[in-house]
């Protein structure tokens, strides 16, 4: 049994990208629950609401770039965006989907070294 690398980079990219998305509201719907009583809960807020919309952003883009969206934002999906997209959703609180964009770069990673081996 062969294991198609570029199906499993396409699959976990795409669903990476999907829990992105939901992360990104949850993060949004987090950050509103909290108290705007001092400026502290404020910028707390604040700062819930602009990682969820970048954690959201990524997720978009990486859907359009493997075209389950139709948005005019795409990139090429090369091992080191995947990589890059999925650490920066990491630190803005992507957790899981995060997890498999980065997963997804490194199995694309290693389908370009498999095919400059043979």
């Amino acid at each position: 049994m062969e294991i198609d690398l570029n199906y499993l980079v396409r699959v976990f990219a795409i669903l990476g990208g999907l829990l992105c998305i939901l992360f990104g509201f949850l993060t949004i719907i987090e950050g509103a629950g909290h108290g705007a009583s001092s400026i502290e809960g404020f910028a707390e807020r604040v700062a819930d609401v602009v990682a969820g919309i970048i954690v959201i952003g990524i997720g978009l883009l990486v859907l359009s770039s493997y075209g389950i969206l139709d948005l005019p934002a795409r990139v090429e999906t090369t091992w080191l965006i995947l990589i890059v997209l999925g650490l920066i959703a990491l630190i803005f609180g992507g957790d899981i989907g995060a997890v498999l964009l980065i997963l997804a770069g490194f199995l694309s990673l290693l389908e370009k070294s498999m095919k400059e081996t043979s």
